[in-house]
This record gives structure tokens, C-alpha cells and sequence, in this order.
């Protein structure tokens, strides 16, 4: 297993763990926990985590910061994606944005194929994070691979790169010195491994933040007042991003360059 630097800020993934102990995990160094709320659908698949909205609440009464994520699958519906994710977090968002993971689900499978199956597979994906932040009233985090951005990306104008690379703040890369994004983004958070020795809590996905403590502390470790609600949406303005696709309602959506 690999080894966690504690001298960074890091955190842990909780999904993969067969139990879960909020403060042996805050006993252990860890400043953050990510709880995955779902996956997909129930008609291709899982759906909500039962363990979620426990988990996160043994979180938060440690005082651990929290961060929730979906992992989206576009062969599901966008919408019930979006609703069922929206429907996990309650209103009650963790103190690091919801994140969207973007990687490929299906057993089996090659990046390539999981994404030539599912139509416009940037476009849904793109779709979906609107969705949710429209709901949320605030940019969410896009976790996935350099690798993986690379293909679901290539072609991308630069006004859509533009878009994503507001929300690209999520790397997965293992056995690296650190990240190497794509399309010259950055990055906030890293996952390192996912075979990382975490002592009493057995094998862990590690996460690093890119900062120091006291820069995580300012970020994410005070609660922040409710956001205001978002105004509609203006239809058509120079910096708003178009993309088009099948959706449920028959509708194309509108992605925002800055935000909704």
C-alpha cells in the first residue's frame, strides 16, 4: 500500500471502506471525507447510497469537513441524475462543493467504448453538472483523470474549455510526483492512490489538497451563509455556451462560461 504524506492536508474516500468511524478517521489526520451519494439510475444500475446521508452526518458532528459527489453515467437520464443527486444532499452542502466524477462505470469497458455508447457523452456530462448547479446555486467540482479529460474533451473549443476548466479542480492520477492536467487547468484536490495505507482504517483512496492548513482552513473549515437564489438565467448573452443534445424534455441547455 502506499504511504500518506500527513504532512499535507488530505482526506479520504469512505465508499470503498466496509465500515465507517468518523473520528478514528479525524483521530488519523484527515481533514476531509468525500461520501459518494449515488451513481447512475436504478434502471441501469445502483442509483442512491443507502450509507450516504448517514455517513455524512457522522461527519459533520466530528467536525470533519465533507464533500459529496455522483458519479454520473450518461447512458441514465440526465434529469433524474441531477434530482436524485439534488434529493441526497437535502440542501445541506458540504463546505467543499459538490463534486461530479467523470469516469468510466461500466465493467469491462475502455474509456473509448463507455463513451462512444453514450451519446454526446460532453454534452450529457455538461448538461447534468447545469442541472445540478442550478440547484445548488454554485459551481460544482469535476473529479476525474488528466487521461480521461483528454478524450471526452478533445475537440472542445476554447470557449468550452474555458467553461470546463472552471470546474476541472479534482485530478486522479497515481504514482506521480503530483498531477499533470490537461489544457493547461488547474487543480485544488488530488487523488494520489487508491491503495494508500491508512492505518487503522485499512486501505484508503488518499486526497491531497493544494494548499496549506491554514489555506484549507480559510477555504473550507467555517461554515458560509446561505447563497441568495439565483435569478433566471438570461436565454442569450456573448459568454454563455450552447451545447445541444437529446435531453428528456426534448430541450437543449444552456452551459455558463461564468457560473450560473
Amino acid at each position: 500500500m502506499d504511504t500518506i504524506d500527513k504532512s499535507r492536508v488530505f482526506g479520504i474516500d469512505d465508499y470503498y471502506l466496509n465500515t465507517f468511524d468518523a473520528a478514528a478517521t479525524k483521530a488519523f489526520g484527515a481533514s476531509f471525507v468525500s461520501h459518494k451519494a449515488g451513481q447512475g439510475t436504478p434502471e441501469i444500475g445502483l442509483g442512491v447510497d443507502p450509507l450516504f446521508k448517514a455517513r455524512i452526518q457522522q461527519t459533520r458532528d466530528v467536525g470533519l469537513v465533507d464533500n459529496a459527489y455522483w458519479l454520473f453515467d450518461p447512458r441514465g437520464s440526465v434529469q433524474e441524475q441531477a434530482d436524485l443527486f439534488l434529493s441526497q444532499m437535502d440542501g445541506k452542502f458540504g463546505l467543499i462543493p459538490p463534486c461530479i466524477d467523470a469516469e468510466t462505470p461500466v465493467a469491462n469497458m475502455t474509456d473509448a467504448e463507455y463513451w462512444a455508447c453514450a451519446h454526446a457523452g460532453r454534452i450529457s456530462l455538461g448538461g447534468f453538472i447545469a442541472d445540478v448547479e442550478l440547484g445548488i446555486h454554485q459551481e460544482c467540482i469535476l473529479y476525474s483523470s488528466p487521461g480521461f479529460l483528454t478524450l471526452i474533451l478533445s475537440g472542445a473549443s476554447a470557449q468550452e474549455l474555458a467553461w470546463w476548466a472552471l470546474r476541472v479542480r479534482w485530478l486522479a492520477e497515481y504514482k506521480v510526483a503530483q498531477p499533470k492536467p490537461p489544457f493547461s487547468f488547474g487543480w485544488d484536490f488530488w487523488q494520489a492512490s487508491e491503495a494508500a495505507d491508512g492505518g487503522p482504517l485499512g486501505q484508503v483512496d488518499c486526497n491531497y489538497f493544494n494548499g496549506t492548513a491554514e489555506q484549507f482552513e480559510v477555504l473550507y473549515g467555517t461554515p458560509t451563509p446561505a447563497p441568495a437564489p439565483t435569478p433566471a438565467p438570461v436565454i442569450v448573452q456573448p459568454e454563455m455556451i450552447r451545447l445541444t443534445g437529446d435531453y428528456d424534455d426534448g430541450s437543449s441547455k444552456i452551459l455558463y462560461q461564468k457560473g450560473g
